[in-house]
């Protein structure tokens, strides 16, 4: 797959600076706004896991709403980017969505969760950009127990056009949890960085598209057809589902 070739520094950076006034216009009106939706809880439940999420938070501003497929969620992000440039120094865009319950129908623990993301990014000279990827799980029936993971791309040399960046971060809760894994809280943040030191150089990261499985009990892993995901941007969730035998540790 090869870039959309980018328009020229100029205007991509005017372009930014209207889109950053809109984001943040729109930022503002929804944070207005939420006194008045507060609670806005939407439940949203696939063949065997249901998730719960407010609304309103702020960080909708900045991934956008999620949109179930199947047992999975997707983020299609507009305009999350970070951007520097002639030596502006440090940029940086920081977001967290959380899911305040992500839950099994049948009672199943969840063996791991995945997110998954990647976008494009664009390096002229030596300037730098970054993007971390943090994910934490806590249970929500014992309240000790919690697992959480970080992912980690960089770059810091001359990129020759724009050029695609991925990381993936993992928890497995069945196995770090005293109790079970049935009913989890789900926080999901991202941290885009660009920077530049000198006139000349110029930094753009962004996301851009996810690609995702999805395991179910007794199968085997069957991909999404990467195809079906490179229309958007965004992050996901996958769950992996087991039944763990109580009987069997009562008759040990």
């Amino acid at each position: 797959m090869q870039a959309a070739k980018s328009p020229s520094h100029n205007d991509k950076t005017t372009a930014v600076n209207d889109m950053k006034f809109f984001n943040q216009t729109l930022l503002l009106a929804a944070l207005s706004a939420a006194p008045l939706l507060a609670g806005a809880t939407t439940t949203s439940c696939g063949p065997d896991i249901c998730y719960e999420y407010d609304e309103t938070q702020a960080a909708v501003a900045w991934f956008g709403m999620p949109v179930r497929v199947g047992n999975e969620m997707q983020f299609l992000p507009a305009e999350f980017y970070a951007l520097s440039e002639n030596g502006a120094g440090l940029s940086s865009q920081t977001a967290t969505f959380v899911f305040d319950r992500v839950y099994t129908l049948s009672g199943v623990e969840i063996l791991g969760l995945s997110v998954e993301e990647s976008g494009d990014y664009e390096i002229v000279g030596n300037g730098s950009v970054s993007a971390q990827l943090d994910l934490t799980v806590d249970s929500n029936l014992l309240g000790s127990d919690s697992t959480s993971t970080s992912a980690l791309f960089s770059a810091s040399t001359d990129s020759g056009g724009p050029d695609l960046w991925g990381t993936t971060a993992s928890v497995w809760p069945s196995a770090a949890f005293v109790g079970l894994a049935t009913d989890l809280k789900v926080a999901i943040a991202n941290t885009l960085t660009a920077n530049t030191t000198a006139t000349g150089q110029y930094a753009l990261i962004q996301k851009k598209f996810t690609m995702e499985v999805q395991w179910l009990p007794g199968t085997t892993v069957v991909p999404v057809p990467a195809a079906a995901w490179l229309l958007g941007s965004g992050v996901g969730i996958l769950g992996i589902l087991r039944r763990r035998s109580r009987q069997a540790g009562a008759l040990c």
